[in-house]
């Protein structure tokens, strides 16, 4: 079981925050072609979104098409109209997850991507407090 464990110097105002990698999930139809570039960013894990969001920018960057549109409503804004795109996360060549994300502009935030429930749901998550620390388990 892969472990992903992560020491910062402030967890509490940082927040639980890594590095990773974002490219358009593969389908089994398009195995065949190149594999696109992944873009690193950086992401900021919230356990009260319920779904994974990334920056309209690093969603564009990606060269995916949306799979579909959706409306949602945000901590600053109702009926927000945005893009889903299927994506893989990839934390360690070991520890990948597939989700459907969100597109939306993120103004201001220093993160690409916030990762949601979605892909909380498919691993294990530890914070230590504390110790300014947390573990991912796949």
């Amino acid at each position: 079981m892969p472990l992903l464990s992560i020491q910062l110097d402030d967890l509490c105002n940082g927040g639980p925050v890594l590095e990773l990698r974002v490219l358009p999930a593969v389908r089994p139809v398009e195995r065949k072609r190149s594999a696109p570039e992944p873009i690193s960013v950086t992401a900021l894990i919230d356990a009260g979104a319920s779904t994974t969001v990334l920056k309209e920018s690093v969603a564009e960057a990606l060269g995916s098409a949306a799979v579909s549109l959706t409306t949602v409503h945000t901590a600053s804004a109702a009926n927000v109209i945005c893009g889903e795109y299927d994506i893989s996360l990839v934390l360690r060549p070991d520890m990948i997850f597939n989700v459907r994300a969100l597109g939306l502009p993120m103004h201001g935030q220093s993160f690409g991507c916030l990762i949601g429930r979605d892909m909380l749901a498919q691993c294990a998550m530890i914070y230590l407090g504390p110790q300014n620390q947390f573990i991912l388990s796949a």
